[in-house]
């Protein structure tokens, strides 16, 4: 399951997903464009395929971490070069006009990782009445 560059996701519709292995578990980072007009909204998902109701709280699980920051540094700089890739190899032409990227969150305490973006020029809006984390590019 080496992938070192963006691949198709046949799972999503308009998606792009890159794989990355931290110690013994697989992330994946996917991008779903969503098209506006002359505007390309980039949603991005990042998933380790572990789930908290694997983890067991009261006992110490060597791979209860794995990846942490590491992985999130990872997943930052792949998030800020996929708008390069995508404009070398899909976009054609000068038809789209705005690019933004976009982060949701499932719960306060990953919001509050997220809202560490906006030193890299994220900020916070509503998009049809969800609050959410966007930067223009």
């Amino acid at each position: 399951m080496k992938n070192k560059s963006w691949k198709k996701d046949l799972q999503y519709e308009n998606a792009f997903s890159i794989y990355k292995k931290f110690n013994s578990t697989f992330y994946k980072l996917t991008i779903q464009l969503q098209y506006h007009g002359k505007t390309i909204k980039y949603w991005v998902f990042l998933s380790s395929g572990k789930k908290r109701k694997e983890f067991n709280f009261y006992e110490d699980k060597p791979n209860k971490s794995d990846g942490g920051i590491e992985a999130l540094l990872w997943a930052k700089e792949k998030i800020f070069s996929f708008h390069e890739f995508f404009i070398n190899n899909y976009c054609i032409g000068n038809e789209v006009k705005n690019f933004y990227i976009c982060l949701k969150w499932a719960d306060s305490k990953r919001r509050n990782v997220y809202s560490r973006l906006i030193k890299y020029g994220f900020y916070f809006m509503y998009d049809e009445g969800e609050k959410i984390l966007m930067k223009k590019i």
